[in-house]
């Protein structure tokens, strides 16, 4: 039994709200923070992983003979003081360098920097 074209059926979908049914509630202040968190902007640092496998694997194919394996423990070694002089020269760079470098992003910054470059411009969060 179909139904004559002059008779509209309600439509059963679900219709958008207007704006002026559903006003904009703020839970949260919608400006940023004078700093940003710095617990997880420390990323784990584990050097010489490639060197330490491969002395490894040299090790049990080796049944543990470090005199057949001395290329790879050498190798190992240089690139842990490698290492060690990289870190080193890191925190001589941190120490002197200055609070904000123009060059860098910050989005490449880390958090400590961030926190550096945001003490230049605080504002008061909006109370509500």
């Amino acid at each position: 039994m179909a139904l004559p074209m002059w008779v509209k059926l309600p439509k059963r979908g679900r219709r958008p709200q207007t704006e002026k049914k559903t006003p904009f509630r703020e839970e949260w202040p919608m400006v940023l923070e004078n700093q940003v968190s710095t617990r997880r902007g420390k990323t784990k640092d584990v050097p010489c992983l490639t060197e330490t496998l491969a002395f490894i694997t040299c090790l049990k194919d080796n049944n543990n003979a470090q005199e057949l394996c001395k290329a790879q423990s050498e190798a190992v070694q240089k690139c842990y003081h490698n290492h060690l002089a990289y870190k080193k020269e890191l925190q001589k760079r941190k120490k002197t360098s200055t609070d904000f470098i123009p060059e860098i992003s910050a989005k490449d910054m880390d958090p400590v920097q961030l926190n550096k470059f945001l003490s230049n411009f605080p504002h008061k969060l909006k109370k509500s």
